[in-house]
């Protein structure tokens, strides 16, 4: 019998981990994915905003984006925009939200007990490593930010 861990605690122990550099168990992307919470010296006390970093294979580019956690968190998998401009199929590429259907780890394989942020991270850095790099938006470009409903 498995038991899904209250909404704050899972939460607080995934911004320890991606603090601490433990929270991505992927070698292959550990190095590659920072996470936090969006405002650490002033947080949101029911840890709605993260932020995370995404690097491309040999770290030529980054990627910066906004992650909102609504209140069903773990139930529903968290909501993640780029605001780095990405030519990337799980990409709208009018708002830059991910879209959940395009990334396995955010819906048909979506756990909550196993599921978290650095899963969900980990799902789109895979699919920037099978992207064209050579048909990219410069790297100063970005999409505003979406303001997500709790």
């Amino acid at each position: 019998m498995s038991v899904i861990v209250p909404r704050n605690f899972k939460l607080l122990q995934e911004y320890e981990d991606g603090e601490k550099g433990k929270g991505i168990a992927d070698s292959s992307h550990a190095n590659f994915i920072t996470y936090g919470i969006e405002s650490p010296e002033n947080p949101d006390l029911f840890l709605h905003s993260w932020h995370a970093m995404l690097i491309g294979p040999q770290g030529e580019r980054m990627w910066s984006l906004e992650i909102f956690v609504t209140d069903r968190y773990p139930q529903e998998a968290p909501q993640i925009q780029f605001l780095t401009k990405i030519n990337l199929r799980c990409v709208d590429q009018k708002t830059g939200l991910v879209q959940p259907r395009a990334v396995p780890e955010m819906s048909a394989s979506w756990d909550p007990i196993r599921g978290s942020i650095a899963s969900c991270l980990v799902g789109i850095r895979k699919q920037i490593l099978k992207m064209d790099f050579s048909s990219q938006p410069s790297q100063d470009q970005s999409w505003p930010k979406v303001h997500f409903k709790k």
